[in-house]
C-alpha cells in the first residue's frame, strides 16, 4: 500500500469516521484488524471485534444506539507504526434521550497504510451508567 505514518492514517480514518464515510474508514482498516473498546459487556458496542465484518458490526451498533452530538480531536501524535488521538465526544442514547460525554484516547497501530489495531479508551463507567439507565427505561 503506502508508507504513510500512523498519525496521517489516524487523521484520515477519523475524518472518514466523523463524516460517516464507512467505505473510506474500512479502506483504512486491515482485513484482519482488531477493534477493541473495553467496557461493560452490557454495552453493545464494547468488546473486541475482528476484521471488516467486526468493524461493520461495531459501526452499526454505534449508529443503532447513539447519536453523536460532538466529536473533537485535540491532538494526534505518534510515529511510523503507532498513533494516539486525544479528544472528547458527547453522545445521545437514542432509546432514552440521555447524553454522556467523555474524553478519550484512541491508539491505532498501523502498517503499510492500514490500521491493524484500534483501541479506544474512554470513561467506560459513565458510558455504562447512562446506557444501563437507558436499558432500564425500556424494561
Amino acid at each position: 500500500m503506502t508508507n504513510q505514518a500512523a498519525p496521517d492514517i489516524a487523521a484520515a480514518f477519523l475524518a472518514a469516521f466523523g463524516t460517516s464515510d464507512l467505505d473510506a474508514a474500512l479502506a483504512l482498516l486491515d482485513e484482519q484488524a482488531t477493534i477493541d473498546v473495553p467496557g461493560d459487556p452490557a454495552v453493545p458496542w464494547t468488546g473486541k471485534r475482528h476484521g471488516h465484518a467486526g468493524a461493520l458490526e461495531f459501526f452499526g451498533l454505534l449508529a443503532e444506539h447513539l447519536e453523536a452530538e460532538a466529536f473533537e480531536i485535540d491532538k494526534i501524535v505518534g510515529d511510523d507504526k503507532t498513533a494516539v488521538a486525544l479528544g472528547r465526544f458527547r453522545q445521545r442514547v437514542k432509546q432514552s434521550g440521555d447524553t454522556f460525554a467523555s474524553e478519550f484516547a484512541l491508539r491505532l497501530q498501523a502498517n503499510d497504510g492500514r490500521i491493524l489495531d484500534y483501541l479506544m479508551l474512554e470513561n467506560s463507567w459513565i458510558v455504562s451508567d447512562v446506557f444501563r439507565g437507558a436499558a432500564a427505561v425500556s424494561t
